[in-house]
Order: C-alpha cells, then sequence, then structure tokens
C-alpha cells in the first residue's frame, strides 16, 4: 500500500504485521500529513504577505498616475506647446479604461477572512487583540471554480450562470473575464496609436517608447491558449486560476491591478517626456521668478523665489546675483528642492520695477550662466478701507441707486459690470442702478419666472497676461417705503383746532432713516367727521365741501384724513399711500 502527500509516494509496509507495527506506521502516517499539512498553510500565509505587497505597490503606482496625469492636465491648462485637445483625451480615456477594469477586477475578489489574536501579557504589558487576515483558510478552490469554470476540462461559464443584479460592472463569468481583459488590452494598444500612429511600426526615438509599451502590455494581458507541463494546451483561464487555493488567485488579480496601473504611469511618463523634448544640460534650463504676490506696497519687501526649468535637489549654484545682491550669503537661501529664494526690498519708485542677474552653475569646469530677468509692480499702500454690510444689500425701485464697484488688486479701466439698469456714472467705480422708471422688462420676467425679487450684479476684472477674474453680489429688490403724512410737523395722532385745520397743508415725506429723501408731494385724500359723509378732495388742502363738513364736527370729535395719494419728483413709480392721520378737535 502507498500514500500520496504533496504528490509524494509514501510506501506501507505489506503482509503480515503485528498490532504494534501497525500503530507504528498509523503514526508515521500521521506524522507526515501533519508536516503536510503545516507547510501548507505557510505557503498559504506566503501567497497573502505578497498580495499585500502587491496592493501597497499598486497603491504607490496610483500615486505616480495621478502625479502624471496633474502634469498633463496643467500643460494642457497651460497651453504648452504639443499639449492640446487631443493629448488630454488620450490622457481621460487611457485613465477611464483602467479605472474600468480595475474596478470590475475588485468586483471579482471576496473579502479578507479576518480573526482576532490576543497577544499574550509579556515584560509587565498589558494584553491586547489584533485582528489579522485569516490566509490559511483560504485554501480550496471552490470559489473561483464555480466562478468561471463550467467543469474541468476548460470550459468557461458564460452570464447565465450569473445573478445579473449582482454584476454592475459586467458579469462575473469566465467568458466576461476573458472578454473584458481583451478589450482592455485592444482599447489601450489602440489609444497609443491613436495618439502616434507610427507607435507600433517605430522602433526608435518617441514613438520607439510607445511601441515597446505596446509590446508590453499585449504581453502582460494575452488571453492566449497555453501548453500545460504535460505539453497539452488549454486555456489562458484554465492555466493560471483552475485549481489554485482561493488565496493564490487573490493573488494573480493583485498582480493584474498592478499591471494595469504600472502600464498606464509608463504610458503617461511616455506622453509627457516625449512632449516637453528636454536636453538635460543646464546651458538650456531657463530661470523664472515666482512672485509670492503680484504687487506690493511702498517700503515693503518683494519675497518671491527664483526657480530654474526644472528643479532638482542636486543642482549646487557657484553664485546668484540679483539686482547686484548676492543671494547666496544668505544661510537658507536655497530650498530643498533646488529653488532659490528671493528677499530683498521692494523700493518706493510706484510702478513696473526690474529684476535683473544671473544664476551661476558649474558644468565639466566651465561656468554656465543662466540670466535672471522678470518685473513686479509697487503700489501705494491703501489707507481706506471699502465697509459694507453684506445682509443689507438692497436697491428701491423708483430711484437711482449708487453702487460703488471694485476689483481689488485691478485698475478701475480694467473692471466692468453689468446688470439691467446699470449704468457708469464716474470714475473710481461709480455707479447707478436707476429703477426711477420702474423695473426693466428683463428683469420683470426673470421675477415672474422664479418668484424672486432680486438682481445680480456681475463684475469682470482683467488681469495681466489676458486671465480673468469675475464675482458678482446679488441685492433685494424693494419698494420705496410707505411716505409719513403730517400737518406743520404733527403727524399720526395730536389735536388741533378747527380753523388750523381747515387751512392746513397735507405733506409727507420718508422716514428720516430712508437714504433717499425725495421731494414728495400730496394730490389727494379722504377727510372723515363724525356724523358726515366721507370728503374725498383733490390737492393738499381742504376744499370747500371738507371744511363745510368740519364745521358739523363737535368739540372732542376725531377727524381721520386717509387714503392720502403721494407722488414724488423725478420718478413714475407709484408710491405707497401715505399713513393716516388722526385729528383730535380742541374747539
Amino acid at each position: 500500500k502507498n500514500l500520496f502527500v504533496n504528490n509524494k509516494k509514501y510506501y506501507m509496509a505489506s503482509g503480515k504485521e503485528t498490532p504494534r507495527q501497525k500503530m507504528i506506521n498509523l503514526m508515521y502516517l500521521v506524522f507526515i500529513a501533519m508536516l503536510a499539512l503545516n507547510m501548507s498553510k505557510e505557503v498559504l500565509s506566503a501567497f497573502g504577505m505578497i498580495t499585500e505587497q502587491t496592493e501597497d505597490n499598486t497603491a504607490r503606482l496610483e500615486t505616480r498616475v495621478l502625479s502624471f496625469k496633474a502634469s498633463i492636465d496643467q500643460a494642457v491648462d497651460d497651453k504648452v506647446e504639443g499639449f492640446d485637445e487631443n493629448f488630454s483625451n488620450i490622457a481621460d480615456s487611457i485613465q477611464l479604461i483602467s479605472d474600468n477594469y480595475d474596478n470590475y477586477i475588485s468586483s471579482l475578489i471576496p473579502e479578507n477572512v479576518t480573526k482576532n489574536i490576543t497577544i499574550e501579557e509579556t515584560d509587565n504589558k498589558p494584553q491586547r487583540d489584533s485582528i489579522i487576515n485569516d490566509y490559511e483558510i483560504m485554501d480550496t478552490a471552490l470559489y473561483f471554480n464555480e466562478l468561471w469554470f463550467a467543469n474541468s476540462d476548460g470550459k468557461l461559464t458564460d452570464a447565465s450562470t450569473i445573478y445579473k443584479d449582482e454584476l454592475p460592472l459586467g458579469d462575473r463569468s469566465g467568458e466576461e473575464f476573458i472578454n473584458k481583459m481583451n478589450e482592455f488590452r485592444t482599447d489601450f494598444v489602440n489609444l497609443i496609436v491613436r495618439f502616434s500612429p507610427d507607435a507600433d511600426t517605430t522602433d526608435t526615438g518617441k514613438t520607439g517608447a510607445y511601441a515597446k509599451i505596446i509590446d508590453n502590455v499585449n504581453d502582460l494581458f494575452s488571453t492566449d491558449g497555453v501548453v500545460n507541463r504535460e505539453g497539452t494546451e488549454t486555456s489562458w483561464l484554465e492555466y493560471h486560476f483552475y485549481g489554485y487555493p482561493e488565496i493564490a488567485s487573490k493573488t494573480k488579480l493583485a498582480v493584474i491591478q498592478s499591471n494595469i496601473r504600472s502600464a498606464q504611469a509608463e504610458l503617461y511618463s511616455a506622453m509627457l517626456g516625449g512632449q516637453y523634448q528636454i536636453i538635460a544640460t543646464l546651458a538650456n534650463f531657463d530661470a523664472y521668478v515666482v512672485a509670492d504676490r503680484s504687487s506690493y506696497y511702498t517700503g515693503s519687501n518683494f519675497t518671491g523665489k527664483i526657480v530654474l526649468g526644472k528643479k532638482s535637489d542636486d543642482l549646487s549654484p557657484k553664485s546668484a546675483v540679483i539686482n547686484d545682491i548676492d543671494l547666496l550669503e544668505n544661510e537658507n537661501a536655497i530650498n530643498s528642492d533646488g529653488s532659490i529664494n528671493l528677499d530683498f526690498r521692494a523700493g518706493n519708485r510706484r510702478g513696473t520695477n526690474t529684476i535683473s542677474g544671473n544664476v551661476t552653475f558649474m558644468e565639466d569646469g566651465q561656468e554656465i550662466l543662466i540670466p535672471v530677468t522678470s518685473s513686479y509692480e509697487v503700489v501705494d499702500r491703501p489707507n481706506k478701507a471699502a465697509i459694507s454690510a453684506d445682509k443689507m444689500r438692497v436697491v428701491y425701485v423708483g430711484v437711482p441707486n449708487p453702487i460703488s464697484i471694485s476689483f481689488s488688486g485691478i485698475d478701475d479701466n480694467n473692471v466692468t459690470a453689468s446688470a439691467p439698469g446699470l449704468i457708469k456714472t464716474g470714475s473710481g467705480g461709480s455707479y447707478s442702478l436707476d429703477l426711477s422708471d420702474g423695473l426693466p422688462s428683463s428683469l420683470q420676467e426673470q421675477i415672474q419666472a422664479t418668484g424672486v425679487r432680486e438682481i445680480t450684479i456681475n463684475v469682470r476684472g482683467n488681469l495681466e497676461g489676458g486671465e480673468v477674474a469675475t464675482d458678482n453680489a446679488t441685492f433685494e429688490i424693494k419698494p420705496l417705503p410707505k411716505p409719513i403724512a403730517n400737518i406743520a410737523g404733527n403727524t399720526d395722532k395730536f389735536s388741533y383746532t378747527r380753523f388750523a385745520l381747515s387751512s392746513a397743508r397735507i405733506k409727507a415725506k420718508f422716514d428720516n432713516a430712508f437714504a433717499y429723501q425725495l421731494n414728495l408731494t400730496v394730490f389727494g385724500f379722504v377727510v372723515d367727521v363724525p356724523g358726515q359723509p366721507s370728503v374725498t378732495v383733490r390737492g393738499d388742502r381742504f376744499n370747500d365741501d371738507a371744511k363745510n363738513a368740519l364745521r358739523n364736527a363737535r368739540r372732542g370729535s376725531i377727524v381721520t384724513i386717509s387714503e392720502i395719494k403721494v407722488r414724488a419728483q423725478g420718478t413714475e413709480v407709484d408710491l405707497k399711500q401715505a399713513s393716516s392721520l388722526v385729528i383730535n378737535i380742541t374747539d
């Protein structure tokens, strides 16, 4: 008799055996099985550790990918030569198909099984629990065998075997897995060829780098059949996954995800390097002055940096003389990234000031001078503050509303503002939102559509270099307030003689707190005397009918003047009726 353990044949004694010999043989078998079991668990744990290391490497690759992609996007935004819309579209498409394929593979991987490990108390330290991934129980092939294989002859499962509602990224059958890998490989290569049409035929220069990437992608994501150790051709998926322990299959999937990001990083790096065409010699570097601010106040310090075209921590300048000042005399002149700090008096001369000098390096025993030329603006330090209450942004219908508009750091002649009814009335940001004739038709339509009585003033500022800054402010639209009627300054309720009232003039004005004190005129009102019919009066004084009614009033009677109609000079907008007057007749 024999026993197979880990594909090794172990022979047992045959024939007549004593009970003692049989017991010894059985103990040997148990011992050998225990050795095989322990070794198997160690292998499973090793696969788990490899998976974790691969995932960590993938995370680092993803960071590199994001950095490369950010550089590409910045170059496109800055309109660097060669970085056009097509360049951006290719980079975005590569990101999209890589993310989709990576997410699809993630959807196939079951969650790790974890367990709590209690660490016993040692050296008087308290015991604690630690959660670890239990790779030693991931020793069966059941999960991926059932997911991808219909039988042991290499036939793959199809979409009919998978619950659709569990598969937002596509079904997880064996056929779909192969389709997804083929689709990613084809799309990736086609995008490279679309970006560089000669990439698949040229083996030198810029396109040569892309040709190598294509070869690498075709090799890493190939699904061609494989010849096994018995010399029989089998499918790629069966060869790599059928019958393997679950943790081994997870390790292989982690490697595929790492290959996705590796190919993506390699392509982005080649795209950047191929477009910039940088020759690595100091003679071709440029120096740029990067100011901390666009302008400086008189008497303040200019602060900024000189940055070479390619910053590097191994660049060590021999000297850096700017505006006759040796910057290297300061021990903190050079930053860790190779940039050189600038810190000198901005000067008192208003307007444009010049920065000039040289940064000197040694290369092959010779001095390489890199000229530095730039400029900065010096403006007066402001001594006035613009203060406004943001919660009280209100404009009134019926008056020209004065508005002051400015954009910090931008001259008035480079600032424009727009809104219905807004006109510029002078220099220094003076505007008027003229609503004397009521609301413009466009604004009326907006209010009817939204139900919100607001107007937005949009401001645009033109910066140096063609850049544009924009901002806006929203104002509540209110009607003019209710006027306050008065007789000789008396308002609301007061006492008056019959004769004085009959000859009095009815006046109106806005509350003293209101900012717009318009010239108001009363052109009509109604008089109510107890026991007499109401009398309607045109104008601002009692007519004969009103006087006759007043003669019949008894002493102590309450006369009411209401429905006081008011108009304002300079506006066609109807005003609210003024507040009523209540007069106690004293004679």
